[in-house]
Protein backbone atom coordinates (compact mmCIF):
# COMPACT_ATOMS: atom_id res chain seq x y z
CA UNK A 1 0.00 0.00 0.00
CA UNK A 2 1.30 3.39 -1.03
CA UNK A 3 0.83 6.71 0.66
CA UNK A 4 -2.34 8.36 -1.07
CA UNK A 5 -3.57 4.71 -2.25
CA UNK A 6 -7.31 4.03 -1.50
CA UNK A 7 -7.53 0.83 0.68
CA UNK A 8 -11.03 -0.96 0.31
CA UNK A 9 -12.67 -2.66 3.26
CA UNK A 10 -15.63 -5.05 2.82
CA UNK A 11 -17.67 -1.58 4.19
CA UNK A 12 -15.59 1.59 3.62
CA UNK A 13 -12.73 3.24 1.95
CA UNK A 14 -9.82 4.61 3.63
CA UNK A 15 -6.92 6.79 2.29
CA UNK A 16 -2.98 5.53 2.81
CA UNK A 17 -1.22 8.49 4.16
CA UNK A 18 2.31 7.07 5.51
CA UNK A 19 4.09 4.13 6.36
CA UNK A 20 4.05 4.04 10.09
CA UNK A 21 6.57 0.81 10.23
CA UNK A 22 7.32 -2.44 8.92
CA UNK A 23 7.94 -5.64 10.50
CA UNK A 24 9.15 -9.43 9.42
CA UNK A 25 5.61 -10.17 8.98
CA UNK A 26 3.91 -7.36 7.78
CA UNK A 27 3.29 -3.75 7.78
CA UNK A 28 1.70 -0.44 9.38
CA UNK A 29 0.40 2.43 7.80
CA UNK A 30 -0.95 5.66 8.41
CA UNK A 31 -4.55 6.25 7.24
CA UNK A 32 -7.43 8.23 6.97
CA UNK A 33 -11.05 7.81 7.13
CA UNK A 34 -12.74 10.65 4.61
CA UNK A 35 -16.35 9.59 6.25
CA UNK A 36 -15.29 10.09 10.17
CA UNK A 37 -12.52 12.40 9.72
CA UNK A 38 -9.48 10.53 11.67
CA UNK A 39 -6.78 8.97 11.50
CA UNK A 40 -6.16 5.39 12.31
CA UNK A 41 -3.22 2.86 11.97
CA UNK A 42 -3.82 0.38 9.83
CA UNK A 43 -1.71 -2.95 10.66
CA UNK A 44 -1.47 -5.43 7.53
CA UNK A 45 -0.39 -9.02 7.99
CA UNK A 46 0.80 -12.05 5.79
CA UNK A 47 -1.95 -14.84 7.13
CA UNK A 48 0.63 -17.76 6.97
CA UNK A 49 -1.26 -19.62 9.98
CA UNK A 50 -3.77 -18.98 12.42
CA UNK A 51 -1.73 -16.89 14.72
CA UNK A 52 -2.43 -13.58 12.85
CA UNK A 53 -6.52 -14.31 13.27
CA UNK A 54 -5.72 -15.36 16.73
CA UNK A 55 -4.07 -12.17 17.62
CA UNK A 56 -6.88 -10.24 15.80
CA UNK A 57 -9.65 -12.07 18.09
CA UNK A 58 -7.76 -11.43 21.01
CA UNK A 59 -7.03 -7.84 20.18
CA UNK A 60 -11.09 -7.06 19.65
CA UNK A 61 -11.88 -8.23 22.83
CA UNK A 62 -9.65 -6.23 25.32
CA UNK A 63 -10.44 -3.23 26.25
CA UNK A 64 -7.99 -1.06 28.44
CA UNK A 65 -6.12 2.71 28.71
CA UNK A 66 -3.09 1.03 28.26
CA UNK A 67 -4.09 -1.07 25.16
CA UNK A 68 -4.52 0.36 21.72
CA UNK A 69 -8.32 -0.05 21.14
CA UNK A 70 -8.87 -2.27 17.96
CA UNK A 71 -11.55 -0.89 15.65
CA UNK A 72 -12.25 -3.37 12.90
CA UNK A 73 -10.46 -5.91 10.71
CA UNK A 74 -11.14 -7.86 7.21
CA UNK A 75 -8.89 -9.96 5.07
CA UNK A 76 -7.67 -9.25 2.06
CA UNK A 77 -6.89 -11.82 -1.31
CA UNK A 78 -4.45 -11.24 -3.11
CA UNK A 79 -2.61 -12.71 -6.39
CA UNK A 80 0.24 -13.96 -3.55
CA UNK A 81 -1.17 -14.21 -0.31
CA UNK A 82 -3.77 -13.75 2.00
CA UNK A 83 -3.35 -10.30 4.50
CA UNK A 84 -5.11 -10.01 7.51
CA UNK A 85 -5.63 -5.67 7.87
CA UNK A 86 -6.62 -4.63 11.07
CA UNK A 87 -7.06 -0.62 11.60
CA UNK A 88 -6.60 0.31 14.93
CA UNK A 89 -6.83 3.60 16.77
CA UNK A 90 -3.68 5.92 16.21
CA UNK A 91 -1.29 6.41 19.50
CA UNK A 92 -0.90 9.94 20.51
CA UNK A 93 3.19 9.04 21.05
CA UNK A 94 5.71 6.93 19.56
CA UNK A 95 6.97 4.27 22.14
CA UNK A 96 10.55 5.58 22.10
CA UNK A 97 9.05 9.34 23.15
CA UNK A 98 7.33 7.68 25.94
CA UNK A 99 10.68 6.05 27.46
CA UNK A 100 12.69 9.70 26.89
CA UNK A 101 10.50 10.96 29.54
Amino acid sequence: VAASQAVTSSSAVIIATSELGEGTSGAVFGVANPVDQKRYALKRVAVKNDEVLNETRIHSSMSHNNIIKYCYSWLESGSSQTCCCILLEMAKHELWHVFEE
